[in-house]
């Protein structure tokens, strides 16, 4: 997720704080299974992105819930930053590639 409205520095204090391993990275398209990470983001005006590590299943969707400590560290979003999934298709038919 790109965010704007706090520093790195404050977003990886209060994410430590609520327990997630996060990482302060240069920029990279490495995935992470075990951790999460802030990255520059060119596309962001004065912000940066925030990428979890591959989430899955239900214990996946718990860890999401991390992300409540961004919004009162005082992120907020802009007309510059953005939100991305990466969701594994592996197996689906094209139906359900469709229905996603």
């Amino acid at each position: 997720m790109e965010i704007v409205g706090i520093r790195r520095e404050k977003a990886l204090r209060a994410l430590r704080a609520v327990g997630a391993d996060i990482r302060e990275e240069n920029y990279n398209h490495t995935d992470s299974a075990s951790h999460w990470k802030t990255v520059p983001d060119g596309s962001v005006r004065n912000g940066f992105e925030v990428v979890s590590p591959i989430l899955e299943g239900e214990a996946g969707l718990e860890q999401l819930r991390v992300t409540a400590a961004l919004d009162d560290a005082g992120a907020t979003a802009d007309r510059s930053c953005g939100l991305h999934v990466h969701i594994d298709a592996h197996g689906f038919s094209t139906e359900e590639c469709r229905n996603i």
